[in-house]
């Protein structure tokens, strides 16, 4: 547990990869840990076993492209934890992949829209040469050669923050102080926040 944090005007970006935060405790693993730049943080921390901060004790909390990582009731457990972690009137985020986008533009036989996104030479296409799909962009956007373990939609979403406790959980539109502008994220995301 860090105990050391100060104050309730804590911010936490939870499983953050490479897009270390400075500012923020960047919490997550790493199969190599990330080198620390100035002012940035890091806690190497499996946030299936919890969240190692405080109740109260955080003012924002941002996740992009980390839940649907994590099996459906660790995920369910982080998000109630996280509501706990919140100070009263504290902010949660996070960004999604946006599977119904997915679904619409496979079943509109839209090829350009994986190839602008989901360029081939970025996975390997799980059928014989000769033999390729459509769909094999679909496996890869959904499943992510096995690391993409929930699905989730707008409504389920919000559906579920509404269901933990948290208010005014809605879909928004991309916020870049909070999200990371990269085309192929804006393409593939959608955004939900709500608060304590």
């Amino acid at each position: 547990m860090l105990r050391d944090l100060r104050g309730d005007d804590n911010s936490l970006h939870l499983g953050p990869g490479e897009d270390l935060r400075p500012g923020w405790l960047n919490i997550g693993i790493w199969p190599e840990p990330p080198t620390s730049a100035g002012g940035v943080t890091i806690v190497e921390h499996d946030l299936r076993r919890g969240l190692p901060v405080p109740p109260g004790s955080c003012s924002r909390i941002y996740s992009s492209h980390f839940f649907e990582h994590l099996p459906w009731r660790d995920g369910e457990a982080l998000m109630a934890l996280c509501l706990v972690a919140l100070r009263p009137g504290g902010e949660f985020r996070m960004a999604l992949p946006d599977f119904e986008l997915v679904a619409r533009r496979y079943l509109a036989g839209d090829e350009a829209f994986f190839d602008e996104y989901v360029p081939r030479d970025r996975f390997p296409i799980h059928s014989r040469p000769g033999a390729e799909s459509l769909i094999d962009f679909v496996n890869y956007t959904v499943y992510q050669d096995g690391e993409h373990v929930t699905m989730f939609d707008a409504q389920k979403a919000v559906s579920l923050l509404t269901a933990l406790g948290f208010r005014n959980a809605r879909v928004t539109e991309f916020d870049p102080a909070w999200d990371l502008d990269l085309p192929v994220r804006r393409a593939l995301s959608f955004y939900v926040h709500a608060e304590r």
